[in-house]
């Protein structure tokens, strides 16, 4: 999404992209297309698997359920001190102290059950590496893992049709969005029954964040951190006309992120997850740093990234917001009005029992409530039907270990928002030559929402 004056010009799908290229095919497709991609396109396109599925070099093995929650456990207690501390220093994060004990129980595999029965499979067969390591707690497994329901152990390997044979199931839920079409061919010719659960084992990844709160903390807190620092290094570079480059501002985020781990004790537990670091002048899309020059001729630098906390291999935590530096005072006025809404999004209506589809329409009225502002500031062409526009993206999403494409802020969605829930509110801004991103964390208590990275009170 943009919000130049003429219509964004994309294929409607990816099958329609595909098919604009080549026709109705034949097209070979490699066999670890996702099942949903492969779908996709052929709807449009005909299709063969090409080649055949190639195993990772990984031991098959077995792991109780209880020795899951306990290796999760320690890794999770390794942080405890550190959030603790940062709780106690920085009075908005007070309220969560009591919930450091109170949300310590893992509840990974009876809420997988209840996933289970409500679904009709009898296990869940997952093959993207945070769902192996969700079910498995070993760091960087590669392969599938199978965990029948209400058994006390998982089993993993390099083949999912091996694992799904000797657990003699029929009816699997997988992930349609990992699972290799070459993978799922062979699943097929055994007889089994694919339930699709990629967005159902989302949603039960994402709905137990706050069981590793002490985690979310150090992450959400480091990333605010981090991201206002690059900002800062980027401002004070170009008042002082120093070369510097978009490289140079990825560094000094990293730097920042890990002065800050130093600084709690968690040296080398902090990580870079994912980092969008890009001038306007570049490119007003999510991208990469390069070596593009950042100077007093720079529109906007707009930096979305995320970092990610890891004790012993494993990926407890991991955030995404957005900070912008904007060189003229026209942007500033944009920038401050984008990241206010999100702000008080935040305190005031991601709360329990919020519709997720309102809390995007309430985001795009305060835009418009704006309009006068963002107009005269030369950040809203007239001709543009800013809810029509916007109602191509989200405003924000939850985590899960990492950004959901399943539980989003959009318009359409019922799905309301709970206690316990972990994520992102966000304005993407691209216009012109600017690329302005506003995007902070929150937390969802009983009786308040936190903002985690807003680092106005830090010690």
């Amino acid at each position: 999404m943009t919000l130049r004056p003429e219509p964004d010009e994309v294929a409607p799908d990816l099958g329609a992209a595909v098919a604009g290229l080549v026709g109705r095919g034949p097209v070979e497709v490699d066999p670890e297309l996702p099942l949903a991609r492969y779908r996709e396109i052929a709807r449009h396109v005909e299709l063969y698997v090409g080649g055949d599925v190639v195993r990772p070099a990984v031991a098959a093995g077995s792991v109780g359920t209880g020795e899951v929650s306990e290796t999760v456990a320690r890794a999770v207690a390794r942080i405890r001190l550190a959030a603790a501390e940062l709780i106690e220093q920085t009075p908005s994060l007070r309220p969560l102290a009591p919930y450091l004990e109170e949300w310590s129980a893992d509840t990974r595999f009876t809420d997988l059950d209840e996933v289970l029965a409500r679904t009709g499979a009898d296990a869940v067969l997952t093959s993207s590496p945070i769902g192996v390591e969700e079910l498995c707690a070993l760091p960087g497994r590669d392969g599938s893992a199978l965990y029948r329901r209400g058994s006390d152990s998982v089993e993993y390997g390099p083949s999912a049709a091996v694992l799904v044979e000797a657990a003699g199931v029929r009816r699997v839920l997988v992930e349609e969005w990992g699972l290799g079409i070459g993978e799922a061919e062979e699943l097929q010719q055994l007889g089994v029954t694919l339930v699709d659960g990629s967005h159902a084992i989302a949603k039960w990844r994402e709905r137990r964040d706050h069981q590793y709160l002490p985690a979310v903390v150090v992450v959400a807190r480091a990333t605010g951190h981090a991201l206002d620092s690059a900002v800062e290094f980027a401002r004070d570079a170009v008042a002082r006309v120093r070369p510097i480059t978009e490289n140079d501002v990825r560094a000094a985020y990293l730097d920042a992120a890990h002065a800050f781990a130093d600084s709690i004790g968690l040296t080398g537990h902090i990580h870079e997850f994912f980092t969008n670091c890009h001038a306007g002048d570049r490119s007003i899309h999510p991208c990469l740093a390069t070596d593009h020059p950042v100077g007093p001729g720079t529109t906007s630098l707009k930096l979305d990234a995320g970092l990610a906390v890891v004790v012993d291999g494993l990926t407890l935590a991991t955030s995404d917001a957005a900070r912008t530096f904007v060189s003229d005072p026209d942007a500033e006025r944009a920038y401050e009005i984008l990241i206010r809404i999100v702000r008080s999004t935040i305190s005031e209506q991601i709360t329990e029992g919020a519709v997720f589809a309102d809390v995007h329409r309430r985001v795009v009225d305060q835009l418009v409530a704006e309009r006068d502002g963002l107009v005269k500031a030369g950040f809203w062409p007239e001709q543009i039907d800013l809810a029509g526009r916007y109602a191509l993206r989200n405003v924000g999403h939850l985590m899960g270990r990492q950004e959901s494409f399943s539980s989003e802020f959009r318009p359409g969605d019922r799905e309301v928002v709970r206690v316990g829930d972990f994520g992102a509110c966000e304005i993407q801004w691209p216009i012109g030559e600017y690329s302005i991103g506003a995007e902070d964390m929150w937390l969802v208590l009983p009786s308040t929402t936190v903002n985690l990275t807003q680092q106005g009170d830090a010690p």
